[in-house]
């Protein structure tokens, strides 16, 4: 006669790994529209775990670690997290330094309605299962990382290089900003630092109400770069300098004196005026 199977006992001795199922439902149901329900499991039992490594649900580790235990890649992972967050799964600490997070598993509403099973063995307790929670709908992963991502880009758009003092007025701001939108909205290359700061640069040798006007244009034409408007039939053409306009400090300090209006234009159309202008505390009126 063969020897009966070992079947697993409950026993408080063991260590155990707890977690809820209807947060794992939560996550089947969230997860399920990107196929990657078993990566985002496997993410949610590694942190489980790791709290009961620790023996708190607030504890601090690395992406690194989640790694090990969940055998899923850290690109996953941080991709899974904020899903979490979003959830009111898990709350998240990140300290300014290069140092470990501090992860919260944090508790989820369930029923108190309990339907109990019958066991494989006398000696196992009763398994008590919960019924099937009804839950509002819950976004899908790709629409919260969508959101997510959509929110880290705008935040990113907004920090972006500073601004010449020419430009740095709401209505330059609000139109850089739709530029910025309408260049993700075809595709386009993000602007690196180096190259935002050179378009700024041309931009602020255009002038303020010139430079609104090449961002609109080229939106309105779905072009890809930004281009000088060229003046319409019979309308007067600005007329610039060929060279940069070079004066010495008290030139300068008299100029704006003696003729606010004219160094108002050399201040809007020149950099390396705003630059001394501003080193000399003068503004045009």
């Amino acid at each position: 006669m063969a020897d009966p199977l070992p079947i697993r006992v409950c026993s408080k001795e063991d260590p155990w790994c707890w977690q809820s199922k209807a947060v794992r439902r939560r996550i089947r149901d969230a997860f399920d529209a990107t196929n990657n329900v078993a990566s985002a499991l496997g993410v949610y039992d590694a942190l489980c775990e790791i709290a009961s490594d620790k023996g708190s649900e607030t504890y601090e580790t690395t992406h690194a670690w989640i790694q090990r235990i969940s055998g899923v890649g850290v690109t996953t992972i941080k991709a899974h997290l904020p899903v979490f967050v979003e959830m009111g799964l898990l709350h998240i600490s990140t300290p300014t330094l290069r140092a470990p997070s501090t992860f919260t598993l944090l508790a989820v509403s369930q029923p108190t309605a309990n339907v109990s099973q019958p066991t494989a063995s006398d000696s196992q307790p009763v398994a008590s299962v919960s019924q099937r929670a009804k839950f509002e709908p819950l976004a899908r992963s790709e629409e919260s990382q969508k959101k997510i991502r959509r929110k880290s880009e705008q935040a990113a758009d907004a920090a972006g290089v500073p601004l010449p003092d020419v430009l740095n007025t709401p209505a330059f701001r609000s139109a850089w900003s739709d530029y910025a939108g309408y260049r993700r909205e075809r595709h386009l290359a993000k602007l690196v630092p180096k190259s935002e700061t050179a378009q700024l640069s041309r931009l602020a040798e255009w002038g303020h109400d010139v430079a609104i006007q090449s961002i609109r244009e080229t939106v309105a034409q779905q072009w890809q770069g930004l281009f000088e408007p060229k003046a319409k039939p019979g309308a007067a053409a600005v007329q610039r300098p060929a060279e940069v306009p070079r004066f010495s400090d008290s030139d300068l300090q008299h100029l704006a004196s003696v003729h606010p209006q004219r160094f108002a234009e050399l201040f809007s159309q020149w950099p390396t005026i705003q630059t001394q202008a501003n080193r000399l505390n003068l503004k045009p009126v």
